[in-house]
């Protein structure tokens, strides 16, 4: 969704315009409900911070800044959540494997998470690499904007996201070599 558009659907849900919030959620809610997954690692909380994510967007939408960035300030919002979430006290996690049948209507598979495998990929990941890489690729957030998110320099983010990557080559690499063993 285009960063105008979705300033204008903002401005119109602080407005109380709910078909504006509709169709603001239906722009983001995979990318959110990506992210989310990518974070918490769970189904249920994945899709409760997704539904939260879009009550405070009604509720703090006033508080935008139009001509911003929408989508950085969407995520902010969903980062909040997924980190409440991660430190509540009862929080247990989840088997990854149970969260394959995530239905989704825009992957080319009918799937949101791709595989379990991808899941696992993030596991490799410290904490701050893997919430660079899941806002930088599930949420399209630019890494300029991700320092912001996140209180570090630019150069930083970069270094983790660079890093981050390539622990997911060799992790991909060290797959591809347990399958030739296999067969």
């Amino acid at each position: 969704m285009a960063a105008s558009v979705a300033d204008e659907l903002i401005i119109r849900i602080a407005g109380g315009d709910v078909t504006a919030l509709e169709m603001l959620y239906e722009g983001y809610k995979t990318s959110v409900l990506r992210y989310a997954m990518s974070v918490v690692r769970d189904v249920h909380t994945a899709e409760d911070v997704l539904q939260d994510t879009f009550v405070n967007v009604f509720s703090y939408a006033a508080s935008y800044k139009p001509s911003t960035n929408p989508r950085a300030w969407i995520f902010t919002i969903a980062r909040n959540l997924c980190l409440k979430a991660l430190s509540a006290p009862h929080r247990e996690d989840a088997d990854v494997a149970d969260h394959e049948d995530i239905a989704s209507g825009d992957s080319a598979d009918g799937r949101l998470i791709d595989s379990a495998e991808a899941i696992e990929a993030l596991g490799v990941l410290t904490p701050v690499e893997r919430e660079i890489v899941s806002l930088y690729v599930f949420s399209g957030v630019r890494q300029t904007e991700i320092s912001k998110m996140l209180s570090m320099d630019y150069i930083t983010v970069r270094s983790h996201y660079a890093y981050a990557i390539r622990k997911l080559k060799r992790f991909y690499k060290g797959r591809e070599g347990n399958e030739r063993k296999k067969a």
